[in-house]
Order: C-alpha cells, then structure tokens, then sequence
C-alpha cells in the first residue's frame, strides 16, 4: 500500500508547509485546500499551499479564492444588491469580483484544454 505522501504529493507539501504559515491558518487552509482540488482536476497541484507554484498557477489561485470570498457581499449586501441588479450600476467590488472571476476562467479554461489535447 502507497503512503498518503505518495498517493497525493499536495497534501504532503501542504503539511509539510502548515508550520510556516504561522497564525494565518485561514490563508493556510484555503490555499491547500485548493492545491487538493487541482490536484483532482488538473491532475496537478498548483504549489499554493507552499508557494512555490510559479506566478501564473499563484494567480489562478487568488483569483479563484477571491471571487468566492467576493461572492457573499454581492449576493447579500443589499446596498450591493440594489445598485448592481436594481439600478444596473456596476459597483467597484462588482468589477474586481468579475476581474478575479474572468482570470480564473481565463486558465481554467487554458488548463482543460490542455488536458483534452493530452487525453487525444
């Protein structure tokens, strides 16, 4: 039986990278846990948890991580609400959620490509 570092290299990196990462556990967690799901759908991590992943899949990461944490304000804010969908001003975090949106899809999208032409 493969050990647990063998069978997944991001979850050994991540734990191996927690101690440095001091009180900011939040940041820590977010990060590895999205090493783990690149892990399962790009078939690679992206070094995040460790940062050690080049600048393009570090990228991909925070803007992933910030338009789900950019979702929330927009979706309950009511001041948000009423200027975005009401009144149909796009608000300022509005923009920078769909920046951070649009960069994660931009290689999202390049990255499944890949693979499809990988599979082929």
């Amino acid at each position: 039986v493969a050990s647990a570092s063998a069978r997944c290299p991001a979850a050994s990196a991540a734990s191996a990278a927690a101690g440095s990462h001091g009180a900011d556990m939040e940041t820590f967690l977010s990060r590895a846990s999205f090493d783990l799901f690149s892990s399962i759908l790009l078939g690679r991590s992206v070094g995040a948890a460790t940062g050690e992943g080049d600048a393009r899949d570090l990228k991909f990461c925070h803007d992933a991580l910030e338009a789900l944490r950019l979702a929330m304000p927009l979706q309950q804010n009511l001041l948000q609400i009423l200027l975005n969908k009401g009144l149909g001003y796009k608000t300022a975090l509005f923009h920078t959620f769909v920046d951070h949106v649009d960069g994660a899809f931009e290689y999202a999208r390049e990255a499944v490509d890949t693979l499809l032409r990988k599979r082929d």
